[in-house]
């Protein structure tokens, strides 16, 4: 709530002695009479009432402490009765009020003319000094004097409606016309007000107070000043008010207080803006800070008499991506109570409104410099709002193909899609892919193919390309510029940023073709690869069997692609000696260059290939601060020598970081040909001690951190058709690394014997080692093919067997290729699929025959015998639907022979296994709720429960619980006649027996509360028939009877209470037994849940407690109390018999008081005995 700066004088004694005359008696004249003396002594400016002119340099503020007297004031005799007139001179009267007469009267007193004000000299001389003489007739204090006859007395009620009066004179605005009505108040007025109370008054007192209170003069700052101050709560931001002259007193201090987001105050200013009842002008924001802005003096809060202009300076206040275009100002207006009643928007960018300036920053800081600017008649709560940035940034797209090509007639930079505008600031990420599938250029046809987004990428200050996948605007010291989200540096540190020069950023986008494979999916390999696999047909037991071959791709004509990452340990220890003095740097230069050259030499083969570095801080570059210990030594590239003589290239790091090798890899490999195969091969002489942390710096740490961030980053990898490492020396402890690298970077689809780690502890084995490898990702043409497949006893051959052939697309080219190349057929259960001798199988060709197969009579045979026992093996990875179970073999053998060089092979196809597909009801039995720790009823339970089984509408038959429940308390009903059975078969299931005396049952099957199943078995389904049954005990009864011999003597009634308590719950029971002198015996009866309980008789004076007895015998005992069992649903009685033995003398009787009430004509009395 603000204060005037004339907030309220100590004083009113003008005001009081007037309703002090009118009621000399009531509690109004005791405060008056308390104020009077309090205030006896003002000090009144000469100044008179009736110009009220106060100067444009002084205001009338209210006095703080009463002034010293100046010079006594003689005592005023007073008149024995209060008589018409005032004996004294009038009261000096504020403004031109009038003062009523000090002679109550039933009617009211006219209002005197306005009496001019005395001198500045003269002292009120109707206001007596400090003594002990009595009070002036002018203001008479409360005194045995009796009241005037027509006052009333103090206990009639007031005939006047003392809350309608009140908000009569409260509605009055004009405070002269308020004073007036207040003077001419009669008696009965008054002693209605009074009625009121002093709370329902508070407003009421504080406004006849301020009214009436003396004034005196405040010096008001006699030219323009402008003050300035820090705000409270945040660095940086000052607030400057320019104040005219007149506006404020010399003594005022400006303040600015940060309002703290979480408070009470802030939700307010929050609720306020939102308000549009408050807030005529509402406007969305991103964000707000709030202030309070105000003067004081003394510690009290003031208002500047004129209109003063404000400047906030709101740079510090306001975040990095801050539109200062749309910052704005509003003032929080209050009422006297603190409530915000409007929001005007005091600044903005408006020309309506105060001015949000914005200018250049100096060239060391990081901003605009915002400074607000407005006018206001009064200050409270300030608040300053925002939106984000919004940047506008275009994006040209250049789009190329799998080989860096651009391609004609696709979206370019002048087609409509070819750029794209981005908004928004700091916190929005744009991610590419969504933004080219929303502008439709995700996929594309031209040229008649259908071409797919594969990757985007940018380049750094080294021209080296970076796979990105997401941008967005940031500031960067002096402008916004855009940063590009790397692919494969992760964290925030993994970015590049352009440099701010243009406002337009290029993006080339890389798309392949359709029926080029996806550059992050492994590019399987055409050599002769074998598959053999089963799956089940649309009949019953019915499956297709389908094996299939492909020869090697390659050939002079169409070459295979392949792509050949060399990773070289540059760290110090590369360069030492090494077998009798060879150095590993050296030997691994030759090695690199034997195998580039006998790939070169493979005319059915095109190679590329790329090399990084990997150690510690291999970056010196400005434009890599973070992911420094690897580098790209030669980017992707067909050239032979340049990839040799990197491989020569001298060590110089300290230590290993396997990590930043494998993450340059990373990029390498997205940056790869599509339809190439991809190997990686990695050469270190050691255990790597470095590593990436989060941020992309360099870490030591122990041997598990180092290893888990080189595995991890292995598995990242999903596009290798071989990773081989290579462990040079005789560091064997890297080999479990090594190892383990490989492992991590296989993915399903590759061939697993290409993930591989070599020791190679000499010249010899390292020469070895790259020559292995280079067998393994070479492929062989074929021909004088043979595919042979004998069906077992399990299998019966269904139709005649088909022969497909398909291109590297999946096109069906079977009609072209098929005639006169083999001959297919199934004799005496073998399959047999003969090529033609001189037949090659063709680049990217896959060559399938299927046949369909059934399970066979011996088959069912057996497993009706035995089982699923009578399975003979275990389907091998990869061979169909039963991969991994165990079922009957399909084949005895299945080879494919081959020739190659003219040399004769022969391979072997995985073995797949078919399982019959009978079908089986299982039921299950669950038991659950209180019963539970019933032992004796749920053994019976067990015993009795029953169910009635029918099949196929034949006799049913019953089937009992047997054996022990599982860990979840589940019981399987077994019995044979429930499994092998034939599809189609119907059951219907019953539970019979299962209801157990004093629990209610509720019996649900599938979770649906019912007792009966029906169904039909499907093949190779397995029918569950799950009942549940939960028990729940019934509460059981307790009765007592109590009975006396008789009652004491003099007594003619008697209460006995007996507790009763659940020892295991601890609820306790209370019950009372009522006797007169006619009735010796009671009984109550009472509902308990099942449970052990204890009872006893809580003493009565004057009686004997007899012993509790159940059935005729007593019960045992515990202390006091008598130990009894509640069971479901049972029916306990209790007796016990007590006699009167007139002892009434004792106070107490164990823990139990006894309590005796009176009744006289004062109520109830409680009397503890």
């Amino acid at each position: 709530m603000k204060h005037k700066m004339w907030s309220r004088l100590l004083s009113m004694a003008l005001a009081v002695m007037m309703i002090t005359s009118i009621v000399p008696n009531s509690a109004f004249a005791e405060a008056a009479s308390e104020i009077t003396n309090s205030t006896s002594q003002v000090q009144v400016e000469a100044t008179p009432v009736e110009e009220n002119d106060v100067t444009q340099d002084e205001v009338i503020v209210p006095e703080e402490e009463t002034p010293t007297v100046e010079a006594p004031v003689e005592s005023v005799e007073p008149t024995a009765e209060p008589t018409a007139e005032p004996t004294a001179e009038p009261t000096q009267a504020p403004e031109a009020t009038a003062v009523p007469s000090e002679q109550p009267s039933a009617e009211p007193t006219a209002a005197p003319e306005a009496t001019e004000a005395p001198n500045a000299s003269a002292q009120p001389s109707e206001t007596p000094a400090p003594s002990e003489s009595p009070a002036p007739s002018a203001s008479p204090l409360p005194s045995e004097t009796p009241a005037p006859t027509e006052t009333p007395a103090a206990t009639e009620e007031p005939a006047i409606d003392g809350q309608a009066l009140l908000d009569e004179l409260m509605a009055i605005e004009d405070d002269e016309a308020f004073m007036k009505a207040v003077n001419e108040l009669t008696e009965e007025q008054v002693a209605a007000l009074e009625a009121l109370g002093e709370d329902a008054l508070a407003d009421y007192t504080l406004r006849v107070e301020s009214l009436t209170a003396p004034e005196e003069t405040v010096e008001l700052n006699a030219e323009a000043k402008e003050f300035t101050t820090a705000v409270e709560g945040v660095d940086g931001v000052t607030v400057t008010v320019k104040v005219p002259e007149g506006a404020l007193p010399v003594d005022a201090e400006l303040k600015a207080t940060m309002i703290d987001q979480s408070s009470e105050e802030y939700a307010k200013a929050e609720e306020a803006l939102a308000d549009e009842n408050l807030n005529e002008q509402p406007a969305e924001y991103d964000g707000m800070v709030a202030l309070d802005i105000r003067f004081e003096v003394g510690g009290q809060e003031v208002e500047p008499l004129k209109e003063v202009e404000v400047s906030i300076d709101a740079q510090a206040l306001l975040p990095e991506d801050a539109d200062p275009e749309t910052v704005a100002v509003q003032h929080l207006k209050e009422d006297v109570t603190g409530e915000v009643v409007a929001v005007e928007t005091v600044a903005d960018a408006t020309e309506e409104t105060g001015e949000v300036t914005i200018e250049a920053a100096p060239a060391e800081e990081t901003a605009l410099n915002v400074a607000s600017t407005f006018a206001v008649d009064g200050f409270s709560k300030f608040t300053i709002t925002w939106e984000s940035t919004r940047l506008d940034k275009e994006v040209e797209l250049s789009i190329v193909d799998s080989s860096g090509n651009p391609i004609p007639n696709s979206p370019d930079a002048n087609h409509p899609l070819g750029n794209f505008t981005i908004f928004g600031g700091g916190s929005d990420v744009y991610y590419i892919e969504k933004i080219l599938k929303d502008d439709g250029i995700y996929q594309f046809d031209a040229n008649g193919e259908t071409y797919i987004f594969q990757r985007a990428r940018v380049y750094d200050g080294s021209n080296i390309p970076h796979p990105v996948d997401s941008f967005q605007i940031v500031y960067n010291v002096t402008s916004y510029m855009i940063r590009f989200y790397d692919m494969v540096y992760g964290g925030e540190t993994g970015f590049w940023t352009d440099n701010g020069t243009s406002d337009k950023k290029k993006i080339e986008l890389v798309y392949r073709t359709e029926s080029e494979t996806d550059s992050d999916d492994i590019y399987t390999k055409t050599d002769l690869v074998r598959t053999k696999k089963v799956t089940k047909s649309a009949g019953d037991d019915q499956y297709t069997l389908e094996l299939g071959v492909s020869g090697a791709v390659g050939s002079i004509t169409s070459p295979v692609k392949m792509d050949i990452v060399f990773v070289i340990d540059k760290s110090a220890s590369m360069e030492g000696s090494w077998w009798l003095g060879d150095n590993k740097t050296q030997l691994v230069e030759e090695s690199v260059r034997t195998l580039v050259n006998q790939l070169e030499n493979n005319n059915m083969i095109d190679p590329k290939y790329s090399m990084v570095y990997f150690g510690e801080d291999l970056i010196n570059r400005d434009d890599r601060k973070h992911y420094r210990d690897a580098i790209t030594a030669v980017q992707w590239t067909d050239n032979a020598e340049s990839i040799i003589s990197a491989a020569g290239v001298e060590a110089t790091s300290g230590n290993t970081n396997y990590q930043a090798g494998l993450v340059d890899v990373r990029s390498l490999l997205i940056e790869s040909r599509n339809n190439a195969q991809k190997y990686v091969i990695f050469v270190s002489d050691g255990v790597p001690n470095r590593y990436y942390d989060q941020n992309g710096d360099t870490a030591s740490g122990n041997s598990n951190q180092v290893m888990d961030a080189a595995i991890q980053e292995a598995s990242k990898i999903t596009n290798l058709n071989g990773f081989f490492t290579i462990r040079v020396g005789n560091e064997k402890g890297a080999d479990d690394v090594l190892t383990s690298i490989c492992e991590a970077a296989y993915k399903e689809g590759a061939n697993l014997a290409n993930f591989k780690n070599y020791p190679a502890e000499n010249a010899t084995e390292l020469a070895e080692a790259f020559k292995e490898i280079e067998g393994n990702i070479t492929y062989l043409l074929c021909d004088h093919v043979v595919v042979t497949d004998t069906l077992s006893q399990y299998v019966d051959q269904v139709d005649d067997p088909v022969l497909k052939i398909t291109d590297a697309t999946g096109a069906d080219v079977t009609a072209k290729e098929k005639g006169g190349i083999a001959s297919v057929k199934c004799e005496n259960g073998t399959l047999t699929v003969d090529f033609v001798d001189e037949y090659q199988l063709k680049q990217g060709y896959t060559y399938t025959v299927t046949m369909q197969i059934k399970a066979s009579d011996q088959a069912y045979k057996e497993y009706a015998e035995k089982g699923a026992s009578a399975y003979n093996g275990t389907g091998q990875p990869g061979t169909g639907d039963y991969a991994g179970d165990n079922g009957f073999y399909t084949n005895g053998t299945a080879t494919v022979k081959y020739q190659y060089n003219e040399q004769d092979q022969e391979n072997s196809f995985l073995q797949p296994v078919i399982q019959v597909h009978p079908g089986e009801l299982k039921i299950t039995k669950k038991i659950d709720g209180d019963i539970l720790s019933d032992a004796a009823k749920l053994g019976a339970l067990k015993a009795n429960l029953k169910f009635k089984v029918t099949l196929n509408d034949e006799d049913p038959f019953e089937l009992k619980l047997t054996g022990d429940p599982d860990r979840d308390g589940v019981y399987t009903i077994i019995d044979s006649r429930l499994k092998n059975l034939k599809p189609g078969t119907t059951y219907t299931i019953e539970e019979i027996d299962f209801g157990v005396d004093g629990y209610e049952c509720e019996t649900k099957i599938g979770g649906r509360v019912k007792t009966e199943a029906s169904g039909t078995i499907s093949a190779s389904q397995t029918d569950k028939v799950a009942f549940t049954n939960t028990y729940t005990a019934q509460d059981g009864e307790l009765t007592f009877t109590k009975t006396l011999d008789k009652l004491c003597d003099g007594d003619t009634m008697a209460l006995f209470t007996v507790e009763i308590k659940n020892t295991e719950t601890g609820e306790i029971y209370y019950k009372t037994l009522k006797f007169n002198a006619s009735t010796f015996d009671d009984t109550f009866t009472i509902t308990l849940p099942v449970g052990e309980y204890q009872i006893r008789e809580l003493s009565n004076l004057g009686y004997t407690n007899g012993e509790i007895k159940q059935n005729g015998a007593t019960l045992g005992t515990n202390g006091d109390y008598y130990n009894f069992k509640i069971t479901p649903g049972g029916k306990t009685k209790l007796t016990v018999e007590n006699t009167a033995n007139n002892n009434n003398s004792s106070k107490i009787d164990k823990d139990t008081a006894v309590n005796r009430f009176t009744k006289d004509n004062d109520g109830w009395t409680w009397k503890r005995q």
